[in-house]
């Protein structure tokens, strides 16, 4: 399926109507290349990874774009249904038994953040922009929206007077609470900036008003792909014989455990490591109090007979929150043991 930007249109010739049809249409093709080019860069960015970890196999195509479908899930079963992917890519590609699906899933869901920022933002615009141009079924007292759907568009002075128009009569009409007026208001003002400059500028490249909204979201993607090192995390056994959540080469191992109010991570470090261990809460703290930017962490020092220690986190929380954190402690312990 491909979508073609509306036709442009002229001063002197355009009404009301017709002006409100192009600018819905502009929406439409510029949402439709958004998303497009975010999940295709998404799919490119998770071959890169999982390739670049040396245990990508023979991963199809129809595979790659169903695991971005997946890391593009917004909420509480995006990790499982990444995990999920992940089996089933895993099972054709020979990964073996040993690999942890759902610590690799937090990883690949972590990176991908600014991917689901983006789909976030276009789900929005969309939602405020149709609100604002929708017609409500016209009664005796909307004569006056008729007379704005005949009302002919002869230069910039007649053009601005419609625009305002436009969201004043959205706002006239109740559909929405005053309290989100704001963020309606933000979309038109982005939105008319973006449509009516291609509209009405005939030297303008299709994708200028998409590369000025949604590049900043795709940059900061690149740039963490960039640096991004799959860790392939197998699962492991704690020495009470119990299966640890997330677990890395070198045998430090992290348990999860999420409460409504707060949620911790007991990490379980292999008694062969020789290490101030007092210094460890205090680094990771830090850490975690700088990405993702939980304010209260409180870390007990490790148990010196178990080599154990808890992370607890009382913070409101996200999963995407929850990602970031484990994925920031995963990466201290690699690089610091």
């Amino acid at each position: 399926m491909e979508l073609r930007p509306p036709q442009r249109l002229t001063f002197g010739t355009t009404r009301g109507s017709r002006l409100s049809q192009a600018m819905l249409e502009y929406l439409n093709w510029e949402c439709f290349e958004a998303e497009s080019r975010n999940k295709e860069g998404v799919r490119q960015a998770l071959s890169q990874i999982i390739y670049g970890s040396g245990h990508g196999g023979k991963i199809s195509e129809r595979d790659l774009d169903r695991l971005a479908e997946a890391t593009l899930t917004i909420g509480s079963f995006a990790i499982d249904r990444i995990a999920r992917r992940l089996e089933l890519i895993g099972a054709a590609a020979g990964w073996g038994e040993s690999a942890d699906y759902r610590a690799i899933a937090h990883q690949l869901h972590s990176v991908t953040g600014q991917a689901r920022k983006l789909k976030n933002s276009v789900a929005q615009r969309r939602k405020c922009i149709k609100a604002i141009l929708s017609k409500p079924e016209l009664s005796d007292k909307d004569q006056d929206d008729l007379a704005w759907d005949w009302f002919q568009i002869k230069n910039t002075s007649s053009l601005s007077e419609w625009l305002g128009n436009a969201f004043k009569s959205f706002k006239k009409s109740g559909q929405v609470k005053e309290r989100f007026l704001t963020t309606y208001q933000y979309e038109w003002d982005a939105f008319k900036h973006d449509a009516i400059g291609y509209l009405f500028t005939t030297h303008i490249s299709e994708d200028q008003g998409i590369k000025s909204r949604y590049d900043k979201y795709i940059d900061i993607f690149v740039q963490e792909i960039s640096k991004t090192n799959l860790k392939w995390v197998s699962e492991a056994v704690t020495s009470t014989g119990k299966r640890a959540d997330f677990a890395i080469s070198n045998g430090v191992s992290i348990d999860l455990k999420k409460r409504p109010d707060h949620f911790s991570f007991i990490v379980t470090i292999p008694s062969n490591f020789e290490s101030n261990f007092r210094e460890i809460p205090l680094a990771l703290m830090d850490l975690l109090e700088q990405k993702p930017g939980f304010k209260y962490v409180d870390i007990s020092q490790p148990m010196a007979e178990t080599h154990q220690m808890t992370i607890e986190i009382r913070d409101d929380y996200t999963m995407d929150e929850i990602a970031i954190a484990q994925s920031e402690i995963l990466q201290y312990f690699e690089k610091r043991f």
